[in-house]
């Protein structure tokens, strides 16, 4: 009787042990599938983002050759070609101010200081 129990207790760990071997497996391959899964989705992601920042690459450098053209002295002297002469010795230029006080507060401000140095207040 003894040699019956103890195959049975046998067997009982035997298909225990196979049990937890199987759910040990089937939850690896699982989790194989997922992280596979979750690296294609990452990778597609990456392609995406590399596109756009190629793009956005090609933008910029389009907008710092257009930029570099326009700031070409020939371009520059193009745009003022008949308004712009050199000042003759006794020439007085008046400037008309068109900005507002907040715009030559500055140069006030740089003006007093000057004044207060020189004891002028």
């Amino acid at each position: 009787m003894m040699r019956s129990s103890n195959k049975g207790a046998m067997l009982f760990r035997f298909s225990v042990m196979v049990v937890f071997i199987l759910t040990i497996v089937g939850g690896g391959s699982f989790s194989l599938l997922w992280i596979q899964h979750e690296v294609s989705k990452v990778a597609k992601q990456t392609v995406l983002l590399e596109k756009r920042h190629q793009e956005m690459l090609r933008k910029l450098d389009y907008l710092d050759e257009r930029i570099a053209n326009a700031h070409q002295p020939i371009v520059l002297q193009s745009r003022v070609s008949n308004r712009l002469a050199p000042i003759i010795d006794k020439q007085i230029v008046w400037v008309e101010t068109t900005t507002s006080e907040a715009g030559s507060t500055y140069v006030n401000a740089q003006t007093l200081q000057g004044d207060i140095l020189n004891n002028q207040f």
